[in-house]
């Protein structure tokens, strides 16, 4: 089983807001889910938001913690890709040029929170899962998983599954 330090380690680029201290002294499991059927894509969530009530663009994005945010999922996410701010479609775009040029399947591991409902909250990772998404190859996606109490004390986006 993964501790949190080897979480960490494998993962260090994770800037959501974890509470980090309260991971490395907990004792939350740390599973794998694989990920492989474009199904999937609605039960993973971007760590990116949108405000439906707005009168603008739904996919211009807002901060977690708006009154009327509400979590992307990756399915919606790659529907929406030319409706995306521009510094996100060209890191997506940059991902699937990359992908293009492999032979076979997309292999990919990316950290996630556990949201209940065998729903999962990306904690780094979102343009490459939705650059997956998007590009329509053959693909597995591990999703190595906080399973830990869905409070905003230990994760602010988790305010949306409170």
């Amino acid at each position: 089983m993964m501790s949190p330090e080897e979480f960490l380690r494998a993962f260090p680029r994770i800037c959501v807001g974890l509470n980090f201290e309260a991971f490395r002294s907990s004792s939350w499991p740390i599973t794998i889910q694989t990920a492989s059927a474009a199904e999937s894509f609605a039960k993973i969530y971007t760590a990116w938001y949108f405000a439906p009530t707005r009168q603008t663009s739904i996919y211009n994005g807002v901060g977690y913690a708006e009154s009327d945010a509400k979590p992307l999922r990756v399915s919606e996410a790659s529907a929406a890709l030319l409706h995306l701010p521009s510094s996100r479609q060209r890191i997506v775009e940059k991902y699937e040029d990359e992908f293009k040029t492999l032979s076979g399947h997309i292999s990919i591991s990316v950290p996630a929170y556990a949201v209940g409902h065998g729903r999962h909250l990306l904690l780094d990772g979102n343009h490459r899962v939705v650059a997956v998404a998007h590009i329509g190859k053959p693909f597995e996606i591990k999703l190595v998983t906080i399973e830990g109490p869905i409070q905003r004390r230990y994760l602010l986006d988790l305010l949306h599954w409170e």
